[in-house]
C-alpha cells in the first residue's frame, strides 16, 4: 500500500519538532575531549597554513606549506570551477561520494548551520539518491584532486604533531570564499583529503572571511552567549582581501537581522603578486586590482577591512587598500580599518588558520551538540582558572 503525499507530509511534519526539540544526550563528553586544544587549517591556493589555540588562550602557528605543483593544479581547477560557478554555469566537477567514519562522541548537531544554502545541497543529495536523473556520475575510483589535497593535509598534520600529539585528529578547515561559497562537490573533496591523511573535518569547510572575522571575535549575534565568540554587532559591513602569489580575492560581508552573510566575492587568477601584468604594466595591473576590489564593495561605506594571504604586506598593495577606504570607509573606524587596531593580531597570513583554531576549540569543549548534557557528566570549565 501506497502512502499518498500527503500522508508523508503529515508523518514529516509530525516527526520535525522532534528532530528539532531540545533533549538530552544519552552520553558524556570525555573531559580530555573538553579539554583538547583546537586545530585550524586555512587552505589557499599556494600554500597551507595551520594554528593551534588552546585552553589557557593561547595559540601557536604551527607551519606555513608551500604546496606541491599537484596541490597547486587542484586547487586551481576547484577555484576556475568555483568562478564559472559564479558565473552561472553547471560545476563541471563529477560528484564524489564522502562516507564519514563512525564514532562514539557525537561531535556535531543535528542540524548544524542552518540556512538555506545547507537546506538546499541536503534536500539536493536526498532528491539524487532517490532520482538518479539529477546526479552527475559519482567518483568510485580515487579521486585526483583529493589525492593532491590530501598530500598537503598528510605535510600539515605532521608539522602539528610536532607541537601537540593529536590525540583527537578533529580539525576546522578554512578554504577561500569563492571555492566555499560557489562549489558544494569541492568542500567534498576536501573532506575525502582529511580522512585519507587520517583527519576529520568537524564541519565540511568554512571560508576565509569567516575565520578572520572569528578570529577578531566578531560572529553572529546569536552567539553573543558563546565563551569564546562576541557579537561585535557595531561591525556592519567588514571586508577581507586576500593577496597571494596566484590570486586576488574580496569578500564584502554584512549583517542581516544580526547574522553574517557573504553577497558579494570575487576571485581572480589574473591578479597574483605575481602576474605577468605587474611585471610587464604595472600601473595598468595596479588599476585592475583597484577596481576589482571595488567592484565587490560597490557604494558601501565599509566599517572593517582584514587583509589576508602572504604578500598582505605589500607596500604597493597597502597604498591602494588605503586609497580605497579613504574613498570608501568610515572614518571613524580607522583604526580597524588600517588592520591595526590590535596589536596582538599579527600577520594576517595567520587570520584564517587561527580563526579555524578558535572555533575548533569551541568544539572540542561542547561540540555543538542540540542535546543538553546528563546531570552526572562531568564538565570542563571553558578557560583555565586562573
Amino acid at each position: 500500500m501506497k502512502l499518498k503525499w500527503n500522508s508523508c507530509w503529515l508523518i514529516f511534519l509530525f516527526f520535525l519538532p522532534v528532530g528539532l526539540a531540545t533533549v538530552v544526550c544519552d552520553e558524556c563528553r570525555p573531559l580530555d575531549l573538553q579539554n583538547a586544544p583546537g586545530i585550524g587549517i586555512d587552505l589557499t591556493l599556494d600554500y597551507g597554513t595551520a594554528s593551534i589555540k588552546y585552553r589557557n588562550e593561547t595559540f601557536i602557528d604551527v607551519a606555513k606549506i608551500k604546496g606541491s605543483a599537484k596541490y597547486i593544479a587542484a586547487m586551481r581547477t576547484l577555484a576556475e570551477d568555483a568562478i564559472g560557478t559564479l558565473a552561472g554555469n553547471l560545476s563541471s566537477l563529477p560528484a564524489v561520494e564522502y562516507r564519514p567514519p563512525p564514532r562514539a562522541v557525537t561531535l556535531l548537531p543535528i542540524f548544524p548551520n542552518l540556512t538555506p544554502r545547507n537546506l538546499y545541497h541536503y534536500a539536493l543529495g536526498h532528491i539524487q539518491k532517490a532520482i538518479p536523473i539529477f546526479r552527475p556520475a559519482t567518483v568510485i575510483s580515487p579521486d585526483p584532486h583529493a589525492m593532491a589535497l590530501t598530500g598537503m593535509f598528510l605535510d600539515l598534520k605532521a608539522s602539528i604533531i610536532d607541537f601537540d600529539p593529536l590525540i583527537f585528529p578533529f580539525i576546522f578547515l578554512s578554504i577561500p570564499d569563492s571555492i566555499q561559497q560557489s562549489s558544494y562537490e569541492a568542500c567534498t573533496r576536501f573532506q575525502i583529503a582529511a580522512q585519507q591523511a587520517g583527519l576529520e573535518l568537524l564541519r565540511p569547510c568554512t571560508s576565509a572571511s569567516r575565520s578572520t572575522l572569528y578570529y577578531h571575535y566578531i560572529g553572529d549575534c546569536f552567539e553573543e552567549t558563546d565563551p569564546d565568540l562576541s557579537c561585535r554587532g557595531d561591525v556592519k559591513m567588514p571586508v577581507t582581501i586576500s593577496y597571494t602569489s596566484s590570486s586576488l580575492a574580496a569578500s564584502r560581508i554584512r549583517r542581516h537581522d544580526g547574522m553574517l552573510e557573504i553577497p558579494h566575492h570575487s576571485l581572480d587568477l589574473n591578479l597574483g603578486s605575481e602576474s605577468s601584468l605587474r611585471k610587464d604594466q604595472e600601473e595598468k595591473y595596479w588599476a585592475s586590482v583597484k577596481k576589482s576590489i571595488e567592484d565587490v564593495i560597490g557604494d558601501e561605506e565599509v566599517d572593517a577591512l582584514f587583509l589576508l594571504g602572504e604578500h598582505n604586506r605589500d607596500p604597493r598593495f597597502r597604498e591602494v587598500m588605503k586609497s580605497i577606504m579613504q574613498e570608501r570607509g568610515n572614518g571613524n573606524r580607522l583604526g580597524e580599518i588600517t588592520g591595526l587596531s590590535r596589536k596582538d593580531m599579527g600577520d594576517g597570513l595567520w587570520y584564517g588558520a587561527r580563526g579555524a583554531a578558535v572555533v575548533a576549540r569551541r568544539l572540542m569543549w561542547h561540540g555543538g551538540e542540540s542535546s543538553l548534557p546528563n546531570a552526572w557528566c562531568e564538565i570542563a570549565s571553558y578557560h583555565d582558572e586562573l
